[in-house]
């Protein structure tokens, strides 16, 4: 586990960061690999003092290249027990070219899955011995693994491979097969530690980053392109202190760096002792990256703010919700959903292209189903409402039964309110006025309607609309005992 997480260090760094000390071991021939004193006399002691840095550094990388000439040849003399595999094609890469840049992009089988940071020997045959590596068509081959994605490798071979031979390997003359030499992930590090930084490149902006770099002074310029410089550097860990007096423009300056780095795609994680200054400093990158995009916000995938959604207050922070992970979340989750999200609209969409006809049809019968089920409705609501008029009504109708007779629905409630007589008008501790009689009215009409869609088992809703607060009130407090 530890080697692995130590390789896809190395794949971050690149090739590279790797190829001084690939181009060394690329170097050796066969005869160089298995002669034990080829660093003999080219190793000297070390001594204890230095006159500069680079001098004390550079010391210690003879050392370092013996050792893994060691290492190589440890390799070389137990070969028949290292894992092997067989490759099933061979295409040049997108970054292919030779004679130095010879990149290929490899598929393999077997038990052993190289890692990044492996170094391979290629061969016609399985390699019993270390004679075997210089076979009757492919002499002493070997490659530097720097990218691996389960059975797909992308290795840097130390020659050209013929690829014509090897794009669809299926004749059993022109096999070809991976054997495990060492993996120099720990050896690269140690190589670049030796080493120091002296790319002395200027950092050139785009126009458009020129642009947003206009408010700011040329101390502030200064911070934010050493920031972009020393993202860059494999060779060492850096720490710089962006400091200065309140006011002087300290949060702008991390926006812009945070900013360039975005564009980078350099992975960052920036923290702060309190929320403001994080949704601040948040809130100033979102502005440049909003102001940089082409596609509406297609492009704020790459910025995740967290914390804690109460103390951060982000319900008041319209502009940063679209980054809060809380809310993104909340997002995949409804578009994840099995009924409803992207998995299922896009087997529906799938369904209905495939097969129009039928779905037009369903659509059709479903649609004819609605229909009826509201006619259904309407005349199931147009008896129940006669069957609550005839037993609301005292007097006139109530013993007849003739259709053409009966009042509608409207006219019964009207014929109601008329005949309140002796309704007052009240007014309640306020200025609002209440007529119990109208509420007595409205109760009786309720309570009956509630009776009969209870008797019937059908859903009902009844609104009540009162221009007075207190009729309100009073018809709330009736209706509820």
């Amino acid at each position: 586990m530890d080697r692995q997480k130590e390789s896809n260090k190395l794949n971050n760094y690149g090739v590279a960061a790797a190829r001084p000390l690939i181009n060394i071991v690329f170097s050796w021939s066969l005869e160089d690999v298995l002669n034990a004193h080829l660093y003999r006399n080219q190793v000297t002691k070390i001594p204890e003092t230095f006159s500069t840095v680079t001098s004390y550094m550079k010391s210690f990388i003879p050392s370092l290249v013996e050792e893994t000439h060691a290492d190589l040849l440890s390799s070389m003399m137990n070969l028949s027990q290292a894992p092997t595999l067989e490759i099933l094609t061979v295409k040049t890469s997108k970054n292919h070219g030779p004679p130095k840049e010879s990149f290929y992009d490899v598929t393999c089988v077997g038990t052993y899955l190289p890692q990044v940071g492996d170094l391979i020997a290629l061969t016609d045959i399985k390699p019993k011995c270390v004679d075997h590596l210089n076979g009757p068509r492919i002499s002493y081959l070997i490659a530097y693994v720097h990218q691996s994605r389960d059975s797909n490798l992308s290795v840097l071979s130390s020659k050209n491979i013929d690829t014509g031979r090897y794009t669809h390997i299926k004749s059993k003359t022109d096999t070809l097969f991976a054997v495990h030499l060492m993996n120099m992930t720990t050896t690269v590090h140690g190589r670049n530690s030796c080493s120091i930084c002296f790319d002395n490149e200027k950092c050139y902006l785009s126009a458009t980053f020129r642009a947003m770099c206009s408010d700011l002074n040329d101390s502030q310029k200064a911070a934010v392109l050493n920031c972009i410089s020393l993202s860059k550097c494999n060779h060492r860990n850096t720490i710089k202190l962006i400091w200065g007096p309140p006011g002087t423009g300290k949060t702008k300056t991390v926006g812009m760096s945070l900013f360039a780095l975005v564009k980078l795609k350099c992975r960052t994680l920036t923290c702060a002792p309190t929320n403001i200054a994080v949704l601040e400093v948040t809130a100033r990158v979102l502005r440049l990256v909003n102001q940089s995009l082409d596609y509406g916000k297609y492009g704020l995938g790459d910025i995740i703010l967290f914390g804690n959604e109460q103390r951060m207050k982000i319900d008041d922070h319209d502009d940063l919700v679209d980054v809060f992970l809380d809310y993104r979340t909340k997002i995949l989750a409804e578009c994840f959903a099995p009924l409803s999200g992207w998995k299922h609209r896009l087997a529906s969409m799938i369904d209905l292209l495939e097969d129009p006809k039928e779905k037009y049809v369903l659509y059709l019968r479903e649609k004819r189903r609605i229909h009826n089920e509201g006619e259904e409705g309407d005349n199931t609501w147009t008896t129940m409402l006669k069957g609550v008029i005839m037993s609301l009504i005292n007097g006139r109708n109530s013993t007849n039964d003739d259709d053409n007779d009966l009042m509608t629905f409207e006219e019964f409630v009207d014929d109601k309110f008329d005949s309140i007589a002796n309704g007052k008008e009240e007014f309640d501790r306020g200025s609002s006025q209440k007529n119990m009689a109208e509420v007595a009215v409205v109760y009786e009409i309720v309570a009956s309607l509630y009776r009969e869609f209870t008797c019937t088992k059908k859903k009902v809703s009844v609104g009540v609309i009162s221009p007075y607060k207190a009729q309100v009130d009073a018809i709330q407090a009736r209706v509820r005992k």
